[in-house]
């Protein structure tokens, strides 16, 4: 899981949570944080292949970076914009 922060990425007051479900899924989730702290989530997309036990997210500069985990030695990168 990774926190955007408000601006052009993500236009919620509280800004956003971007998570994939791991365990070997490939669903990616956005969570929009109110400027209460409410939280709604909403699916975003999948990623091409699974995130394992272990896997991480990060964000830098418009983009999301997801590590896939487990013995895996690859990662993702997703344009939050588009």
């Amino acid at each position: 899981m990774t926190y955007v922060p408000n601006g052009t990425s993500c236009s919620s007051a509280g800004g956003c949570l971007i998570v994939a479900r791991g365990g070997g899924y490939v669903h990616m989730y956005k969570g929009t944080i109110s400027g209460t702290g409410a939280l709604s989530w909403s699916y975003i997309m999948d990623a091409p292949a699974g995130i394992a036990d272990g896997g991480a997210a990060a964000y830098s500069n418009g983009y999301v970076y997801l590590a896939r985990g487990n013995q895996y030695n690859s990662y993702f990168r997703y344009d939050i914009l588009n």
